[in-house]
C-alpha cells in the first residue's frame, strides 16, 4: 500500500498527457513523412527503372520482327528483278553500262516507295559489278557474311550488316542460277535508320545506333556520314561512332555516360541531365548476321515532363498530409487535455482512498500479527505438550514394567509355596488345580498384555517426539549424488535382497541440493516398505528413477508388491495409519515422518497404486515450493534408461 501510495504522489508529480504524448506523436508522423518519401522515391526509381526496361525490351523485340518483316519485304521485291532478262544477260556478260541503264530505274522507284537503300550487282566471283546507290564503288571483293551465306547454301540470304561507308544494314543476296551455273548474285540493302525511326514513334524515344569504331575506317565513315547529311566526329565517344544522328542533336548525359569505360557494369541509367532536361537511358548489343557484336542501340527516354507531374503531385501529398496530420494533432490534444482532467480528478480520489484502505490495512496487519505470535505461542505450547505428555507418561510406563516384574517375582515365590503346600497337604485338589491354571495361565497372560502394551506406549511416544523434532530440526543442505545414497541404503538391505531375490533397478538420478541426512531416511523407509509389503507369491523387483523440470525433481519408487486400494493412497500419510493389518513392526508413523522431512524440502509425496500389482511412491524436492497439487504420472514420467545394480 505504500508503494501504492508512492506511486500516486509520483504521478500527482509526473508532466500532463499532452505535454509527454504530443512530442512522441509529432516525432511518430515526422518518422511516417520520412519513411513515405524514401519508400516513394525507391518506388519511383524502381518504376522508372522498370519502364526503361520494358522500353529496351520492345525495342529488341520491334528490330528483331522488323528485320524479318522487312526481309520478306526486300525478298518479294528481288523477285521481278531475278526474272528480268535484260538485267540477268547484263549480269552474266558483267555489262555495267546496261546494268546502270536497266537499273537505275528500278532503283529509283524500291528507292522511293519502299525506303531501299542498296542496290547491288555482284559476279560469280563475289566481286562487285557495279553499286547502283554508289556508282564510283565497283569492282571490290565483296566478303560480307550474307554473300558467303547465299554462295555456300545457292540460297537467299539476309542479315543487319556493316557497310564501306559504316552504315548499318538489312541486306538480301540472291544468288543467279542459269542454267544450273551460278552466274553472280543481286543484293538490295535497307537501311537501319527505317527500322530506328519505327521505333521512336512506337516507343516515343529516341533511339541511338552505336557502333564500334575497331570495325570501321576512319575516312569512309565520315564519308558515308556526310553523304547521309549527319555532322559527325570521329573523337566524340572513345570506343563508339553514333552513325544515326548529328552531334548537334545527341543529349550530352549519353556523351558523358559512353564515354567512361565502366558503363557495362550496369544497363540502364537514371534521371539524367542535360540542358535543361531529364533523360532515363538503357541500352542493348547490336549483332550482325554472323552473330558478332558490333555496337549498341541507347534508348534515350525524355523524362522532363513526368518530372514536373510527378513535383506537382508529391507537392499536393505533401500538404494534404500536412493537412490530415495537423487535424490529427489538434484532436489528440483536446483527447489528451480531457482524459489529464479526468486523471486528475481520478488522482485525487485514488490518494483519498489510498488514505482509508492504509489505515484499514494496518489495522488489519496488526491484527494478523497478533494472530500471528497466538499461533507460534500455541504452537510451542503444543510441541511442549507433547514432549512434557511424552516425559510424563514414561514414569508411570517405568513403574508399571517395575511392577509387573515385581508381580512376576512375586508369582514365582508365590508357586514355591504353593508346591510346598501340596506337598504337605494343605491345600485340597481342587483348590490346587484352580491355583495352577491362575498361577500358569491367567496372571502370565494379563502380564505379558501389560508388558507388551507398556512397550507399544513406549515406543509410540518414541516416535511422537521424533516427528515433534522434525519442525525444530535445522536443515544442512549441500549437493548431493543421489545414486550414492541410493548404493548406500541398498548395501544395508543387501541380505533381505539377497535372501528374498529381490530385482533393485537403479537409473542415473539427478543430483539435488537437500539435507542428506533426511534423504537418506526418506530413500531408506521407502526401500524398507518395498521389502516390507513384497508379495510372497513372486520375486520382488524395485525400479527406482528420477525426473527434472524447471523448478523441482522428482523421484519415482515402483515395485511390484501387494499394492494398495485406491482409497487408502492418502490415509497412508497419516499418523499411526498402517499399508495393512499385517505381522509388521512400527507404529505407523514412517510415512507420516516421510511426509513431514519431504515438506520440510518445499516438496510433496504421493503414492499411485494397483491393489495386487503395484505401488509407485513418488516424491518431490525442490528450493520453494511453486506447485499447488502435485505432477500427475503422466507429467511427472522419468525419462532416464535404467541401469541394473
Amino acid at each position: 500500500m505504500n508503494r501504492l501510495k508512492d506511486k500516486l504522489t509520483d504521478v500527482s508529480k509526473e508532466k500532463s498527457l499532452v505535454v509527454r504524448i504530443l512530442p512522441l506523436l509529432i516525432i511518430v508522423f515526422a518518422a511516417l513523412f520520412i519513411i513515405t518519401v524514401i519508400v516513394f522515391f525507391i518506388h519511383q526509381k524502381a518504376s522508372l527503372k522498370g519502364d526503361v526496361s520494358l522500353k529496351m525490351r520492345s525495342s529488341e523485340r520491334i528490330l528483331k520482327d522488323d528485320i524479318e518483316k522487312d526481309a520478306y519485304l526486300l525478298e518479294s521485291l528481288i523477285e521481278p528483278i531475278m526474272n528480268n532478262k535484260e538485267l540477268i544477260t547484263a549480269l552474266i556478260n558483267r555489262d555495267r553500262e546496261t546494268l546502270k541503264q536497266a537499273g537505275l530505274p528500278i532503283f529509283n522507284h524500291l528507292s522511293t516507295h519502299y525506303h531501299i537503300t542498296h542496290f547491288t550487282f555482284i559476279d560469280s566471283n563475289c566481286t562487285s559489278i557495279i553499286r547502283l546507290h554508289e556508282l564510283n564503288l565497283f569492282g571490290e571483293k565483296v566478303n560480307r557474311y550474307t554473300c558467303k551465306q547465299a554462295e555456300k547454301n545457292q540460297k537467299i540470304s539476309y542479315g543487319l550488316e556493316l557497310g564501306v561507308l559504316g552504315t548499318f544494314t538489312l541486306r538480301l543476296v540472291a544468288p543467279i542460277n542459269v542454267n544450273n551455273k551460278l552466274a553472280g548474285y543481286i543484293e538490295l540493302g535497307m537501311d537501319i535508320n527505317n527500322i530506328v525511326q519505327r521505333i521512336k514513334n512506337t516507343l516515343e524515344v529516341e533511339p541511338y545506333v552505336l557502333i564500334e569504331k575497331s570495325l570501321l575506317n576512319q575516312q569512309d565513315w565520315e564519308s558515308g556520314m556526310n553523304m547521309l547529311g549527319y555532322k559527325s566526329d570521329w573523337n566524340m565517344l572513345p570506343k563508339y561512332v553514333i552513325n544515326n544522328a548529328s552531334i548537334e542533336n545527341i543529349p550530352e548525359c549519353i556523351i558523358q555516360i559512353f564515354s567512361m569505360n565502366k558503363f557495362r557494369k550496369q544497363e540502364i541509367y537514371l534521371n539524367q541531365s542535360s540542358k535543361d532536361n531529364r533523360f532515363n537511358i538503357g541500352y542493348f548489343p547490336l549483332f550482325d548476321a554472323s552473330g558478332k557484336k558490333v555496337g549498341i542501340m541507347v534508348i534515350s527516354d525524355l523524362y522532363t515532363h513526368r518530372i514536373i507531374d510527378d513535383i506537382k503531385t508529391f507537392s499536393l501529398a505533401v500538404v494534404i498530409s500536412l493537412i490530415i496530420v495537423l487535424l490529427i494533432l489538434w484532436f489528440f490534444y483536446k483527447v489528451l487535455s480531457r482524459i489529464d482532467a479526468r486523471l486528475s480528478d481520478q488522482n485525487i480520489f485514488l490518494e483519498n482512498t489510498v488514505k482509508e484502505r492504509t489505515a484499514d490495512l494496518q489495522k488489519t496487519k496488526n491484527e494478523l500479527v497478533s494472530q500471528h505470535l497466538l499461533l507460534e505461542k500455541t504452537n510451542e505450547e503444543l510441541v511442549s505438550f507433547t514432549y512434557i505428555v511424552s516425559h510424563d507418561l514414561r514414569a508411570p510406563l517405568v513403574n508399571l514394567t517395575g511392577f509387573s516384574k515385581e508381580l512376576n517375582d512375586s508369582i514365582i515365590d508365590m508357586k514355591s509355596i504353593i508346591d510346598e503346600s501340596i506337598k504337605n497337604n494343605l491345600i485340597s485338589e481342587k483348590d490346587i488345580e484352580r491355583l495352577n491354571y491362575i498361577m500358569s495361565q491367567d496372571i502370565p497372560e494379563s502380564l505379558n498384555f501389560i508388558t507388551t502394551s507398556t512397550i507399544k506406549i513406549n515406543n509410540m511416544m518414541e516416535a511422537l517426539l521424533k516427528l515433534s523434532r522434525i519442525g525444530k530440526t535445522e536443515l544442512i543442505k549441500e549437493f548431493l549424488d543421489v545414486n550414492e545414497i541410493v548404493q548406500f541404503n541398498i548395501d544395508l538391505f543387501a541380505h533381505q535382497i539377497e535372501t528374498f531375490d529381490i530385482k533393485v533397478t537403479v537409473g542415473k538420478l539427478h543430483r539435488i541440493y537437500a539435507d542428506r541426512l533426511s534423504i537418506e531416511q526418506i530413500i531408506g523407509n521407502l526401500i524398507d516398505n518395498a521389502i516390507k509389503y513384497r508379495d510372497s507369491k513372486r520375486p520382488l523387483t524395485l525400479k527406482i528413477s528420477s525426473n527434472q523440470n524447471e523448478t523441482e525433481t522428482i523421484f519415482y519408487f515402483e515395485d511390484n508388491g501387494i499394492g494398495i486400494d485406491e482409497d487408502k493412497t492418502e490415509k497412508i500419510f497419516e499418523v499411526f495409519h498402517r499399508i495393512e493389518n499385517r505381522n509388521v513392526q512400527g507404529e505407523g508413523l514412517g510415512l507420516a515422518n516421510l511426509k513431514a522431512l519431504v515438506a520440510k524440502h518445499g516438496g510433496h509425496i504421493w503414492c499411485e497404486s494397483v491393489k495386487g500389482v503395484g505401488s509407485t511412491f513418488i516424491f518431490t524436492i525442490k528450493g520453494i515450493s511453486t506447485r499447488a497439487l502435485p505432477l500427475t504420472r503422466k507429467e511427472a514420467r522419468p525419462l532416464d534408461p535404467l541401469t541394473l545394480y
